[in-house]
């Protein structure tokens, strides 16, 4: 299939309308060597979408783009950002290959810095999200910005779907989260690098959240909070969805200069349960295991199992904090 005739060329203009429509006519689509510049992309059922080694699909930081959807940021259900790569009620999809999707970070981490100490919204995007919010004032609030109502997207976010694969992308420069696995079921992420600086704001390399049968093998996580985190959603609003987490594996990965290396929390409400993290090392990250809630967060967990793991100049291996405060 030459991707060529849907206009999806390596030529610095918007390849996204194009590739959604050869992913939905094509089902599988590969992107040879070159950068292609996107806006926002939703990944159909029964997707393939490879990226050959030099390929690099590149979101483009207009945050006009990015129209607001209705999902899960920091725990709480609401309208927020359209996420860079969205698997929405979706099966069957895999993305592969060693090329690699970049987030243009910079722009989104600066705006949050900016507005790191705002208590009303700043934009007119901003004000259209805080309308979409009525009660936004009044949801559990993280590290993210809420009160800005600035509510980065995720770069790849994976929500009420099925049978998702992502397996040997280099992934990087998220906005926000990289990797939210969110109300889904066997999902498998396998030899990712995910890469964002130290100092990039909230931008995890992997969340799984509310979600159930995901593996996450040989995978490399260096990035700007923590590592790898398993999640419920938060608070009132977490304890309403009722959507636990079970059944986690994570094993042969390795975790660099992170908030924490496999990390249960902060957002609890649902439960937590049959979390196995194996074979793993975790170098030069804030803190090894990090279990962490707050009061009002509520969640049962249970069933956390860690073996075979090796720290390597951790601030302290394991910590377990039910007073959290961001901060």
């Amino acid at each position: 299939m030459d991707i060529k005739s849907y206009g999806v060329i390596p030529d610095g203009r918007d390849v996204g309308p194009g590739l959604m429509r050869a992913m939905a006519e094509e089902h599988h689509v590969i992107l040879r060597s070159g950068v292609y510049s996107t806006s926002p992309l939703d990944i159909p059922s029964g997707t393939t979408l490879e990226l050959e080694a030099g390929a690099v699909l590149e979101m483009i930081p207009d945050f006009s783009l990015y129209e607001p959807v209705y999902t899960r940021w920091e725990g709480v259900q609401c309208w927020c950002l359209h996420p860079c790569i969205f698997i929405n009620e979706a099966e069957d999809v895999t993305i592969k290959g060693p090329g690699c999707i970049r987030g243009s970070g910079k722009a989104w981490w600066d705006a949050a810095r900016e507005r790191r100490n705002a208590k009303e919204p700043q934009t007119e995007l901003e004000r259209r999200l805080a309308a979409l919010n009525p009660g936004y004032r009044d949801m559990p609030g993280g590290g993210g910005g809420r009160q800005a109502q600035f509510l980065r997207p995720p770069l790849i976010q994976v929500r009420e779907s099925r049978g998702v694969r992502l397996e040997g992308l280099s992934v990087m420069e998220s906005p926000f989260w990289t990797v939210h696995v969110l109300f889904s079921e066997r999902v498998t992420l396998e030899g990712l690098t995910i890469t964002n600086p130290s100092d990039a704001p909230n931008t995890d390399g992997i969340d799984i959240d509310s979600s159930c049968r995901v593996s996450v093998i040989g995978t490399e996580v260096s990035v700007g909070d923590d590592g790898i985190a398993v999640k419920s959603g938060s608070g009132e609003p977490g304890i309403r969805d009722a959507r636990p987490c079970r059944d986690i594996l994570i094993k042969d990965c390795l975790v660099h200069a992170s908030h924490g290396g496999a990390v249960i929390g902060s957002e609890t409400a649902a439960e937590i349960s049959g979390v196995n993290v194996e074979d793993s090392v975790f170098d030069g990250t804030d803190r090894g295991i990090r279990i962490k809630t707050r009061r009002g967060r509520g969640g049962y967990i249970h069933g956390l199992v860690f073996r075979g793991l090796e720290m390597r100049g951790n601030l302290t291996p394991f910590a377990l904090n039910s007073y959290y405060n961001c901060g």
